[in-house]
Parts: structure tokens; C-alpha cells; sequence
């Protein structure tokens, strides 16, 4: 299996080669591995790329919003290497690298699992694919949405 972050023409190939131009791969390793060590080692990974970053580091050491605060670019290439197995038979496990990256997605590995096959079979909508529907509430209490997507990916009467 091709690893993602060479597949041409996708933002993950985009963000490493960025980081590589860096000269600062072991960085991203270091990220990869999270904790205290891996988040200092994410600072200005993707400060200057074109791309809106993975993570939002406002509160640490950036002036650029990101997607998910607290999530690393090195999580993320975890998670969508996790992402590019679990349709393959005996190919996906959990490593306690990813048990914590869907820690702090405040997710599960099967939530993710099952939101990737609804996906799959058709139109999943919003940006907290990863999110329990708990974490759906809440988030859409704190936007003042009244509607949260049910187990099926439709909108709550």
C-alpha cells in the first residue's frame, strides 16, 4: 500500500513535502508521537504553508486559525494512514498513538469507523465527521444550532 503522504495531488502530500522544504521531518515525527515533546516539536509546521492548518495553535504560538485545536499535523497523517486501512480486512488496528488522537477528536475508533461507511454508501454533511453525537450537542449548542445530525447523518426532527 502507497503510504498517503506520497499520493500526488492531495493536501497531505502537499502539507509533508512543506515540512520536508523545512528540512524539519523529525519534527513531524516527533508530532506524530503527541505529548508535550510532539506539540513544542508542531510549532510553525504549517505556519507559512498555503493551506489552512491542521491544527489551531492560536492559544500556543500562532497567529493562523486552524481546524482543530490540539489536533497536530502528525495526528493527522496517524489518523488518515488509520483511515486508508479500516476498509481492508485485518489491515486497521488501534495504536495507543491513535487511541489518543481519537482522544482528542473526542471520538472512538468504531464512531469513526461507522461515519467512514456512511460516507461510503452516501452524503454525510459537517465538519465533525470524527465527533460522537454527545460531542455534536454540545458543539451545536455552543453555535445555537437547534438541529444534530442523528445516528444516520440526517438532521434531528
Amino acid at each position: 500500500m502507497q503510504a498517503p503522504e506520497t499520493s500526488e495531488h492531495t493536501s497531505i502530500k502537499d502539507r509533508v513535502d512543506h515540512v520536508k522544504n523545512q528540512g524539519r521531518i523529525e519534527d513531524l515525527k516527533a508530532a506524530e508521537a503527541g505529548g508535550v515533546a510532539g506539540s513544542k516539536a508542531s510549532a510553525g509546521l504549517e505556519e507559512k504553508h498555503w493551506l489552512c492548518p491542521i491544527e489551531d495553535r492560536r492559544r500556543l504560538d500562532s497567529a493562523r486559525e486552524g481546524m482543530v485545536e490540539g489536533f497536530s499535523l502528525g495526528s493527522y497523517l496517524l489518523l488518515v494512514e488509520y483511515t486508508g486501512r479500516v476498509f481492508r480486512t485485518g489491515k486497521a488496528s488501534i495504536s495507543s498513538e491513535l487511541a489518543s488522537v481519537f482522544d482528542r477528536l473526542g471520538s472512538d475508533a468504531e464512531t469513526w469507523r461507522s461515519r467512514l461507511e456512511m460516507l461510503r454508501k452516501k452524503h454525510f454533511f459537517g465538519r465533525f465527521l470524527a465527533a460522537t453525537r454527545q460531542r455534536l450537542v454540545e458543539v451545536a449548542q455552543r453555535l445555537g444550532l437547534r438541529r444534530v445530525p442523528n445516528d444516520r447523518g440526517c438532521p434531528a426532527p
